[in-house]
């Protein structure tokens, strides 16, 4: 079961609770987790600053429903910009 307050628990969410159920997406966010640690990250920061990597993109759209949310996402500005092995690590993490 999701939170009552999880957007997975919304039916707009259920693409959502689909992907949350395979089980090779925790495959992925293990690898994740692993890679954002090492940097020395959450996985918050490492999104953001891997988003905000390529030139193209001017901002992040973060879809907060919590204070502790948005703070977590402006600390990722207080972050250096993610490294070429931090890069290739998040690749090699996203490979399925």
């Amino acid at each position: 079961d999701y939170p009552a307050d999880s957007r997975a628990a919304t039916p707009a969410g259920r693409w959502m609770k689909e992907l949350l159920e395979r089980e090779s997406t925790y495959r992925v966010l293990d690898r994740l987790y692993t890679v954002a640690a090492e940097a020395g990250l959450t996985m918050v920061q490492m999104a953001l600053l891997w988003n905000l990597r390529l030139p193209v993109v001017s901002a992040s759209i973060v879809g907060a429903t919590k204070i502790s949310q948005v703070d977590e996402a402006i600390s990722a500005m207080e972050q250096p910009p993610l490294d070429e092995a931090t890069l290739t690590a998040i690749d090699r993490a996203l490979a399925i």
